[in-house]
């Protein structure tokens, strides 16, 4: 046991970030390391957390009470003792109906059983790909999507594919060591060496293996598995989604048909619904922007084939409007057990999705970055450039790579549009700011809402012409 004495208790910063700090409402909960103190997970920010959305419920969600509340939880450690907290906090003020799971479950069926049951409110105890010390809780409306408390084709050019490479792979390294100046602001890498050899080893693989699609692939060559990336799998699944479509139903009409995706994904589903005649839209970061968007498309009649996002999200159909890895994996099996009977396998659809739609490469990594106050200065730096407000790096490369547009999603800046104001929703409370180059590509650096980290995506988009 601490004594008052000991050196943890000594150290005022720590003491400090500990107790007069509380986790913030990010990615539709919040989640942090189990510990100690109001910025960590335990008991008590549980049921303070359980108080606080029991009492907001009672106050905006008619007949809460009686419509009631589902509680699930995941394998982490102490997520079935925050479930039962979580559960008996609305026991105890008066809720008709607590669901509280009986063991270990997937997320998506919280986000199913809230309208399969008619629930006003859905908790997942979870912090899903967040480190093993971590711990979390997602909140969920009636519809069954993420609660979001902030609620309340660009003309690509071709390329030749022998300069491809090295354009994609000097922009990206130009973007990181340009905007984000590692160096000098202590940004650490995932690894610096690894990073450097992971993006020439990938776009070399990506060049050799997308760009020769005369070349037959397997799922499994030369005694390596290839590990798809979440935008190759989305083009699988898009491809997949429109297929089975058009087999049950020739005669639909596509253009009620939609395809989601988040703005830092590829556009290769945009790209598909612009050559098969469906609609196309992209929401911000995250499924509780598409699980609404869905929604409300539903209210118009609408129907979403497919939603993802690169971070290996997947949300095929609307029985759930939430990412659903248990569909996922249904949708993927039928897919290769299809492609099986067809003689083909994954990676030789993937050749024809992109010779025939055109290739979409993508590179996205990340800088590990625990000083929110170095994080702040980087993006008012790049917000900043020329001293004054709204001025943003005019190139890269000593003007090798001019940007034509800029769009920034925290301040609400586009140089796009005719007025200058994004059409997406804005957050001052996380940095995105995307550059569009002359050359095609498109950078997007943006900070996680669940981990210290600096984000940047990168696409090009080449004609199907190239061959």
């Amino acid at each position: 046991m601490m004594k008052k004495d000991d050196a943890f208790f000594k150290n005022k910063e720590a003491m400090s970030d500990l107790f007069l700090k509380r986790l913030k409402f990010g990615t539709a909960g919040i989640r942090g390391p189990m510990g100690v103190g109001f910025s960590q997970m335990n008991d008590v920010v549980i049921i303070q957390t359980g108080q606080g959305i029991l009492s907001c419920a009672e106050k905006h969600i008619p007949n809460f009470k009686e419509s009631g509340i589902i509680v699930g939880y995941d394998g982490r450690h102490n997520s079935k003792r925050f479930a039962e907290l979580t559960a008996s906090v609305f026991l105890n003020g008066g809720v008709k109906r607590v669901f509280l799971v009986s063991r270990v479950c997937p997320t998506p069926i919280i986000a199913y059983s809230i309208r399969a049951l008619n629930l006003a409110l859905g908790i997942m105890i979870t912090a899903s790909h967040n480190p093993k010390e971590d711990n979390g809780y997602k909140l969920y409306d009636s519809k069954g999507c993420q609660v979001s408390l902030t609620s309340t084709l660009h003309k690509y050019n071709c390329w030749d594919k022998n300069e491809l490479n090295h354009t994609l792979n000097e922009m990206v390294e130009a973007i990181v060591s340009e905007f984000l100046q590692p160096e000098e602001n202590g940004l650490t890498p995932r690894d610096k060496n690894e990073l450097n050899h992971t993006l020439n080893e990938m776009v070399e693989a990506i060049v050799s293996e997308f760009l020769q699609p005369e070349e037959k692939m397997c799922l499994f060559c030369s005694g390596q598995w290839k590990i798809f990336t979440g935008n190759e799998l989305g083009a699988l699944f898009g491809w997949w989604a429109l297929h089975r479509l058009k087999s049950k139903q020739p005669n639909a009409p596509l253009q009620d048909y939609y395809f989601l995706a988040s703005t830092v994904s590829s556009k290769i589903l945009h790209t598909i619904a612009q050559a098969e005649g469906l609609k196309y839209d992209e929401t911000l970061t995250g499924f509780k922007w598409m699980g609404t968007k869905t929604y409300d498309l539903e209210q118009e009649g609408k129907h979403v084939l497919l939603a993802f996002e690169e971070a290996i999200g997947f949300m095929d159909g609307t029985h759930v409007l939430d990412k659903d890895g248990v569909t996922a994996a249904v949708r993927m099996a039928e897919l290769v057990a299809y492609l099986d009977s067809q003689g083909k396998d994954l990676h030789q659809l993937l050749a024809d999705v992109y010779d025939k739609y055109g290739h979409h490469l993508t590179h996205n990594s990340y800088y590990i970055c625990r000083n929110q106050v170095t994080i702040e200065n980087i993006f008012h730096r790049l917000r900043h450039f020329n001293n004054e407000p709204d001025s943003y790096p005019p190139s890269l490369l000593n003007g090798k790579y001019s940007v034509t547009r800029v769009r920034d999603l925290t301040t609400g800046y586009d140089s796009g549009t005719a007025d200058h104001k994004a059409t997406l929703p804005t957050s001052k409370s996380s940095e995105m700011i995307t550059f569009t180059f002359d050359n095609g590509l498109v950078a997007t650096l943006r900070t996680s809402g669940t981990e210290p980290k600096i984000k940047y995506y990168t696409e090009l988009v080449a004609s199907p012409d190239l061959k």
